[in-house]
């Protein structure tokens, strides 16, 4: 049992992660640090130059912007996004540490903003910018999730597609309907649309 143990470890290929140094380690993490400080100083200059408002008159600062100023709501709205986009970025960052997926800490960053008080009131963005960025997300999510379809795998499955696609959303909407008639006085049709 030893000797095959002995045999099978050494003539295993060594992996390429474990032939990685920690000074190349953190060579890699140095350049992603720096990279994401140099995208923040582009962004910066293009949020500056988009605005035509110098960095030393306070311009990440809420206190010195005259709320009579007709772009003090463009001002607010641009830096709650790039406070949010830099918030999720972190949340990623910290999520990976721990082994989770990205997503799941960019998701926990905006809860944690959200849900603060002093977060809370002092974010803000335009409705109608905001509708502009939810459409954008949405669009950017059903174009990821369409490019990542296997057409050879839905083509073995077409049937199991279907039924997927139909049968879920279908008992939902009766589901409701059934319960929407007896517990919100709903005309059936409605209950119907509202399932």
């Amino acid at each position: 049992m030893t000797k095959f143990f002995i045999r099978r470890t050494i003539s295993d290929p060594p992996s390429p992660a474990k032939d990685l140094s920690i000074l190349e380690k953190c060579i890699g993490k140095f350049y992603s640090v720096l990279t994401y400080l140099i995208f923040l100083m582009f962004f910066i200059l293009a949020v500056v130059s988009i605005f035509k408002k110098p960095i030393n008159t306070g311009f990440l600062q809420f206190d010195s912007l005259n709320k009579h100023d007709p772009n003090y709501y463009s001002y607010k709205s641009v830096i709650t996004l790039s406070t949010v986009f830099f918030a999720a970025i972190a949340g990623g960052f910290v999520a990976k540490i721990l082994r989770l997926p990205l997503l799941f800490g960019m998701l926990i960053s905006g809860l944690i903003l959200r849900n603060f008080a002093f977060w809370k009131y002092s974010l803000f963005v335009h409705p109608s910018l905001s509708n502009f960025v939810r459409k954008f997300g949405f669009m950017v999510v059903l174009l990821r999730a369409g490019l990542a379809v296997d057409i050879g795998a839905l083509k073995r499955f077409k049937w199991t597609a279907i039924w997927l696609a139909i049968v879920p959303s279908t008992v939902e909407a009766i589901f409701v309907m059934l319960l929407g008639y007896p517990w919100l006085d709903l005309a059936p049709v409605f209950s119907f649309l509202l399932g």
